[in-house]
């Protein structure tokens, strides 16, 4: 058996420090938009060539400031070590607040940019948006203090709209700009005949959870219809029938598709409905137990284009949204902001939003090339049993968070840390007028601190 006198397998090319710290610029900045700097100027999140040679070296600490986990004093670290600004951890703050305004009208610019609408059929007339909220706490505060209104395009699997507010503002369709032929899945939270209403007025179409307590509806003649009491009725597990409602001037009809959930499922639900009556100490109702037996949903969507089944099987993809808050909340650790203030709080939220929509651009690309590449090679055996293969969302995002983390951090050598040393001392040695006990321990077993000053410490 011949032997090779050298390595076979070629060696991977070492990236040079240059290419590392250069990503930033060829690889993201071109995806930012042409007029940055001038908008930075304008809304006053950049004024002076003093601290920062140009606005785009204030974004890129501000992307690694929610990147990282570490703080404003790691910011100036590692500014001191890239050349990019000298500032102390209060300034850094202070520029934070002051990209607000700059870093909400870089999200909307990414959002228009990414405004390319995907057609699948032509029932789809428009969009299809899973629109939800969830709760976000923040640093200093008990509770949740922020509600992040979130639209999900479907079709394009990207995040299309977002809006913040503060934690009294409910759940409502009026957070989104819907455009006509635009289909909207939502939950029981917007199961209201607002919502319906807004639908309207904007020629856009809903399917939506709804309790029949609180949005009541009314048969052809006008009467008030009583939903438990059809369910009631002896009738297939899954029944569908018209239906009107009546809302500050506006009316409509509805198409109610009833499922019948099946053991498992209406277990579940009615766990969920006594957990939730136990934490607001508030009794079971048996409507409300008969009710969890029930999938009920509203739609606007005609009976001629689009079924029951069909309609029922589309409202699974409502979980999407679920699983895209997961992520931001496990990937971004976007469930509690590390500010202390209204303002620190806005700023870091826009600028972790920023963040996730350049990651879904490299997601995007990442998960166009994967088919390019072929089925992956199996034997003749594993083919037969293979099954089909399905991209991982959730990995795709972990690598494309990295990243750009790598893009925006850059990279730099042991001897660099030591030439900077003298720069970096205010970022690693603090003052404090506690006694700092690992160092007098040390000091102590050293010999350094004599133990009369021990036996002096021990008697404060």
């Amino acid at each position: 058996m011949p032997v090779h006198s050298h390595h076979t397998l070629c060696a991977p090319s070492a990236q040079s420090a240059d290419c590392a710290a250069d990503s930033w610029s060829s690889e993201v900045l071109p995806r930012l938009p042409s007029d940055l700097d001038p908008q930075a100027r304008r809304l006053k999140a950049f004024q002076r060539a003093r601290a920062f040679e140009r606005p785009s070296d204030l974004l890129r600490g501000v992307l690694l400031y929610v990147l990282s986990p570490f703080g404003f004093r790691w910011l100036g670290a590692w500014g001191v070590l890239t050349e990019l600004a000298d500032l102390s951890a209060p300034a850094w703050h202070d520029a934070l607040i002051r990209s607000s305004a700059w870093l909400l009208w870089l999200i909307g610019e990414l959002l228009v940019a990414n405004d390319r609408p995907v057609f699948i059929s032509q029932r789809i007339r428009g969009r299809v948006w899973v629109v939800d909220a969830s709760m976000i706490g923040q640093v200093g505060q008990t509770g949740d203090a922020w509600r992040l209104h979130l639209g999900f395009d479907l079709i394009a699997g990207q995040v299309g709209q977002v809006q913040l507010s503060d934690r009294h503002t409910g759940e409502r369709l009026d957070h989104f700009q819907l455009q006509p032929g635009d289909l909207v899945l939502l939950d029981a939270g917007y199961g209201y005949r607002r919502s319906l209403a807004r639908a309207q007025a904007l020629a856009a179409d809903v399917l939506f959870r709804f309790t029949p307590s609180t949005c009541p509806l009314s048969d052809e003649r006008g009467r008030a219809l009583d939903v438990v009491a059809w369910l009631r009725q002896d009738g297939p597990a899954m029944r569908t029938r018209n239906a009107w409602w009546s809302y500050e001037g506006q009316c409509g009809r509805v198409r109610l598709l009833a499922k019948r959930r099946s053991a498992p499922e209406r277990l579940a639900a009615e766990r969920r409905l006594c957990r939730n009556a136990q934490k607001h100490a508030r009794a079971v109702s048996p409507v409300a137990l008969f009710l969890c037996g029930w999938l009920l949903l509203l739609t606007s969507l005609p009976s001629d284009s689009w079924t029951a089944e069909e309609l029922l099987w589309l409202y699974r993809a409502r979980w999407q949204v679920e699983l895209l808050f997961k992520r931001l909340k496990q990937l971004l650790r976007l469930g509690r902001i590390r500010a202390t203030s209204r303002a620190g709080a806005e700023a870091t939220l826009r600028a972790l939003l920023l963040a996730w929509l350049l990651q879904e651009q490299s997601s995007r690309a990442l998960q166009a090339l994967l088919p390019r590449l072929g089925p992956r090679r199996l034997s003749q055996a594993d083919q037969q049993e293979a099954p089909s293969e399905v991209v991982s969302t959730w990995t795709v995002t972990v690598l494309s968070l990295e990243t750009l983390r790598v893009q925006v951090q850059g990279s730099w050598s042991e001897a660099r840390v030591r030439a900077c040393l003298p720069r970096l001392r205010r970022f690693v040695v603090s003052r404090s007028q506690r006694a700092h006990q690992e160092t007098e321990v040390r000091a102590f077993l050293a010999g350094l601190q004599p133990r009369q000053q021990v036996s002096r410490q021990l008697a404060v």
